[in-house]
C-alpha cells in the first residue's frame, strides 16, 4: 500500500557564525564566516503507534539515491518514506505492523531500498521501480537489525544489536541476488553492534556499543579498537578520504577519529555539554557533519580544523537523528521529534 501526498511546507533560516582562522576568506587570522541556511519540510504521516511520544512518524536513518530523492526509515509510522526534489512524498507501507524501522540503504545498482525492522526481526525490501514491498526474516531470533550499508561488491552488510534479547551482537551480509544471509559473531561479545560502513578496501567497520569500541572485519579476521575513554556510548561511524574512521560518542559528547595505520585516536569535544551526537557523515571536502540530538543542532568539524561549529535547527526540540551528504554538496538530516526532513547549506564549506 502506497500513500502519496504533495510537499508544500518548508522553512528557510539564515544563521551566521564566526570562527577564527578556519576556512574560507579568513586569511591572516581574521575571522572566517560560516552562514547556514536551513530548509525543513514536514512529513505528512503520523504515528500508528500510541507509545510514540511525541506523536509523529519518527524519521530515523536517511539516504539518497543519486536521482534527487531522499529515502528514510520511519520508526513509528511503518512506512519507508521517499521525498523528491519536487516535493512529492511517497510512503511504502511495510506489511508487518509496528515493525519499528531503523536503518535504511539504497542499492543503486538493483534499484532497491532495504530497511531494518528492529521489532519484527526482518529486513524490508522496496522495489524502487514497482513500489512492491517484501520482507526477509533473519536467521537469528530477536536479532534487532540496525544500520545497513552497501559494499563495493554489491552485498548488503548490516548490524544485529541483540540475540534472543541479549546484547550479544553480530554483523551480517546479504546477497541481494539470492537473499542468502550470513551472520558473523565478533571476537568481543557481548558487543551490541550498531553503526556500520564498508571501506573501499572491503574492510567492514562497525560500532561495538556495549564494548565501548569500534571493530573491523577484513579477510576473515576481526580487530577491535577500544575508544580512548570509557562509557562514551559510540553510535555511528563514517570514513574520510584518508581512510580514517570517525565515530560519534553520544554520552562522551565528542567526535573521535581513528587512524587505522597507527591505531591512534583523536577526540574533538562538542561545544554543547549535552550534544548527544548521533548521525555522522563526511562530505567530498572532508568536512565532518553530525547531528546533536540533545540541543537540536547540526554540527560540523571543518576539514583541517580542530574546532567544531554548530547551528541551531529552526524547529525547537526537533531531535535530529541521522545525516547524509551527497556528491554535489547537499546535506540532509532527519528530525525525529520534529517529524521533518531537514537540509542545511553552508556554502563556504560545501562549494569550494
Amino acid at each position: 500500500m502506497i500513500h502519496k501526498r504533495r510537499w508544500t511546507g518548508g522553512a528557510v533560516v539564515g544563521l551566521a557564525f564566526w570562527l577564527a582562522g578556519c576556512g574560507g576568506g579568513g586569511g591572516h587570522g581574521s575571522p572566517a564566516t560560516f552562514t547556514a541556511t536551513f530548509r525543513e519540510v514536514p512529513i505528512p504521516v503520523v504515528s500508528n503507534d500510541p507509545t510514540a511520544d511525541p506523536a509523529g512518524s519518527w524519521p530515523d536513518d536517511v539516504r539518497t539515491d543519486g536521482s534527487g530523492n531522499i529515502w528514510f526509515a520511519q520508526h513509528h509510522s511503518n512506512e519507508v518514506g521517499k521525498m523528491t526534489a519536487a516535493g512529492v512524498y511517497t510512503g511504502y507501507k511495510i506489511p508487518t505492523d509496528r515493525s519499528l524501522m531503523d536503518g535504511i540503504v539504497v542499492d543503486k545498482t538493483r534499484l532497491v531500498v532495504w530497511a531494518s525492522e528492529t521489532n519484527a526481526n526482518k529486513l524490508a525490501r522496496v522495489d524502487m521501480t514497482t513500489g512492491v514491498v517484501t520482507e526477509l526474516t533473519l536467521p537469528t531470533p530477536n536479532a534487532v537489525p540496525g544500520d545497513l550499508v552497501t559494499a563495493p561488491d554489491g552485498t548488503i552488510w548490516f548490524t544485529e544489536g541483540y540475540e534472543g534479547g541479549t546484547a550479544k551482537g553480530k554483523i551480517a551480509h546479504l546477497d541481494p541476488d539470492t537473499n542468502a544471509i550470513t551472520e558473523l559473531t565478533p571476537t568481543n561479545t557481548p558487543s551490541g553492534c550498531d553503526g556500520i560502513l564498508v571501506a573501499p578496501s572491503g574492510a567492514v567497520w562497525f560500532v561495538e556499543n556495549n564494548d565501548n569500541s569500534i571493530a573491523s572485519y577484513f579477510k576473515g579476521a576481526f580487530t577491535t579498537y577500544p575508544l580512548p575513554r570509557n562509557g562514551v556510548d559510540p553510535t555511528n561511524v563514517a570514513i574520510d578520504s584518508r581512510g580514517r574512521i570517525w565515530v560519534t560518542e553520544q554520552l562522551g559528547n565528542a567526535l573521535a577519529v581513528l587512524d587505522p595505520a597507527t591505531g591512534r585516536w583523536q577526540e574533538f569535544t562538542i561545544p554543547n555539554l549535552s550534544g548527544q551526537p548521533s548521525g555522522i557523515a563526511i562530505d567530498a571536502h572532508d568536512n565532518v557533519w553530525f547531528t546533536e540530538f540533545g540541543p537540536g543542532k547540526i554540527g560540523v568539524l571543518p576539514a583541517g580544523s580542530s574546532t567544531i561549529v554548530d547551528f541551531l535547527i529552526p524547529t525547537p526540540n526537533s531531535g535530529p537523528e541521522d545525516i547524509v551528504t551527497t556528491p554535489d554538496g547537499a546535506v540532509y538530516f532527519t528530525e525525529q521529534y520534529g517529524n521533518k526532513i531537514g537540509q542545511i547549506s553552508v556554502p563556504s564549506l560545501t562549494s569550494r
